[in-house]
């Protein structure tokens, strides 16, 4: 595991196990922290509880984003929302 300023360091892969692409998806994040910057094009917040995927673009049928990030304690990303594109 990699440490970062003290931190270990997680990877992330937020995964669309669907026959359709998704779009819009957001997830839980409360603000996403992290002493080593974090990809914006693949997450970034949006409000203090939750963060949009990908700038809102599609994640395609069996594909993943992935990214990540240095922090105390590991995240739970749950999804929040979506919309379904076929």
């Amino acid at each position: 595991m990699k440490i970062v300023e003290g931190k270990p360091e997680y990877k992330v892969t937020i995964s669309n196990a669907c026959d359709c692409a998704q779009t819009r998806v957001r997830v839980r994040c409360f603000g996403l922290s992290s002493v080593e910057p974090v990809d914006p094009s693949a997450i970034r917040p949006v409000d203090g509880e939750n963060c949009v995927v990908r700038n809102g673009g599609p994640i395609d049928k069996w594909s993943h984003v992935t990214f990540k990030y240095a922090w105390t304690t590991p995240q739970d990303f749950r999804l929040v929302s979506s919309s379904v594109e076929c």
